[in-house]
């Protein structure tokens, strides 16, 4: 199995499985497989994965990676090949991988022929033993037959007889309206297309019957039922629909019946299909709402991802300021707030790009101060009128105040370009007064900068003679006054005795010497 051997600088030992389907990457962000986080160790450094022949490591960026004590940015690694990444090794151990072994990837063992022929024989040995006999259910009672329905006879209508049901249906319908008195028709037991007089008793209401079927009617019987029909007031034409709109209106709310379905039927207007309106359409509506829902689901998971991407970049451009990777973060957030101009997180990177611009002056190793103070003022002048700009007061008085210190301790390290960071180290220390808060001013640090700042106009003062008197010892001797010499040493070693064993001193007390 190929394994990566890392060994730590204080001698831990770890070891990770490596897997061809799966890169191993190497680099100092928490993303990757084996994080290293020191100095020299790219965000991902290194990625060693398998090319179908070999293993090799390839440099994720430009920064190239040691191996075996050679800086290349691709190799093909072989057995106990070491890599370097700040003060971890990492040692390749060549062998097969998990891929390698189909028994170790599915957890499956291999079957032997021995095996295969016993499972064989248990199989048969199974199937040859008898089986038992089925339980003996209990009977149950058997179900009582359900006596057939009778159909309803089918009797064939004339158009005659049917011309007479709708008569005798309109008429119904008058009669029941509650109007004036009329004369009424009701339809008896026994011959439904008889008349009852209007002044007959009313007959008590009575269970209805099961419907029977309609006899066949005579051309002689229909011709004295129509003549009575037509002495009915109101009745006129049958042909009339207006006849059935009365007949509804006045009979108040219409009744689900054979009445209403048929006045619903002779007044609603057929439509032909192509005098439908489209737009009225139910398949029209339907793919129109399908269509308005699909694009805010869209726009939905558009924002969402739009989002989720935003929001992953601004913290890796943060992430790379707080590792002190200046240029980059502060690249990657001028990059968000271009292609993001109106986030909610594009106030902050502006912020953060201000103060990273301050950091990256002010760093150990190489400090400008001149130009750290000059980016504190340029942050207050860009950043006043900001929301967040009183909560940043802290931090830029925690700025000011070691820009100050470091002025007035590095002008005592260089006399010779001292003033200008004594004038720098005073300007930033007016900063860090300001800023601080005004019930918890910086008592202690004010007082150290002070005393740096005496200490190191001491020193350049010290120098400032040194160097004027060291002159004058030159010229004396160009002149030949090695007296004259002699006496500006005096003078030098009376203010400073030190200075007897300056190396500098020393050779032109000889060279005046020489000269006398």
């Amino acid at each position: 199995m190929a394994l990566l051997e890392i060994i730590h600088l204080t001698g831990d030992v770890e070891r990770r499985d490596l897997y061809k389907r799966q890169p191993m990457t190497i680099g100092s962000h928490s993303s990757c497989d084996l994080r290293i986080d020191e100095e020299g160790v790219e965000i991902m450094h290194c990625r060693i994965s398998w090319n179908k022949d070999n293993w090799e490591a390839v440099a994720a960026g430009t920064s190239p990676f040691d191996l075996n004590g050679t800086a290349v940015q691709r190799a093909i690694l072989k057995s106990r090949d070491t890599l370097r990444f700040g003060t971890v090794d990492v040692m390749f151990h060549g062998g097969a991988t998990v891929e390698d072994t189909p028994e170790e990837s599915f957890g499956i063992k291999p079957t032997s022929d021995e095996e295969i022929l016993t499972a064989r024989t248990l199989s048969k040995q199974k199937a040859a033993e008898p089986k038992p006999a089925p339980k003996a259910e209990p009977k149950s009672e058997p179900k009582k037959p359900t006596p057939p329905v009778a159909e309803k006879p089918k009797t064939a209508q004339s158009d005659e007889q049917m011309l007479q049901s709708l008569e005798m249906l309109a008429f119904d319908g008058k009669g029941s309206g509650g109007g004036p008195k009329k004369k009424a028709a009701s339809i008896d037991d026994d011959d439904p297309f008889e008349v009852i007089a209007d002044d007959a008793p009313p007959a008590k209401p009575a269970p209805k019957p099961a419907p029977k079927p309609l006899p066949k009617a005579s051309p002689q019987k229909a011709a004295p039922v129509m003549d009575e029909v037509d002495e009915v007031d109101e009745v006129d034409d049958l042909d009339e629909v207006d006849d059935l709109d009365e007949v509804e209106d006045s009979s108040g709310p219409a009744k689900p019946g054979v009445v209403g379905g048929l006045a619903q039927v002779l007044k609603t207007k057929p439509m032909r299909p192509g005098e439908q309106e489209p737009l009225k359409s139910r398949f029209v509506l339907t793919l129109l709402g399908g269509s308005v829902l699909l694009v805010i689901v869209g726009f939905a998971f558009y924002f969402i991802a739009f989002r989720r991407v935003a929001e992953r970049e601004f913290e890796q451009a943060k992430a790379l300021v707080a590792e002190g990777k200046f240029n980059q973060g502060i690249e990657a957030l001028q990059t968000f707030v271009t292609t993001y101009p109106k986030h909610e997180k594009t106030p902050e990177a502006g912020l953060l790009i201000g103060l990273a611009q301050i950091d990256q002056h002010l760093g150990a190793g190489s400090a400008n101060y001149a130009e750290g103070v000059k980016s504190i003022r340029a942050f207050v002048s860009d950043y006043n009128d900001h929301e967040s700009f009183e909560a940043m007061k802290p931090e830029l008085a925690t700025r000011a105040g070691s820009a100050s210190l470091g002025a007035a301790l590095l002008a005592g390290k260089t006399p010779k370009v001292g003033r200008p960071l004594l004038v720098v180290s005073r300007d930033a220390k007016t900063l860090l007064t300001t800023y601080s808060p005004k019930d918890t001013p910086p008592a202690e640090q004010i007082k150290q900068i002070e005393l740096s700042l005496r200490n190191s106009e001491i020193l350049i003062r010290k120098f400032e003679i040194n160097d004027g008197i060291t002159a004058s010892i030159k010229k004396a001797i160009t002149n030949k006054q090695p007296m004259e010499a002699l006496k500006q040493r005096r003078e030098l070693l009376a203010q400073y005795p030190d200075y007897a064993t300056d190396r500098t001193i020393k050779a032109l007390l000889v060279e005046a010497m020489e000269t006398e």
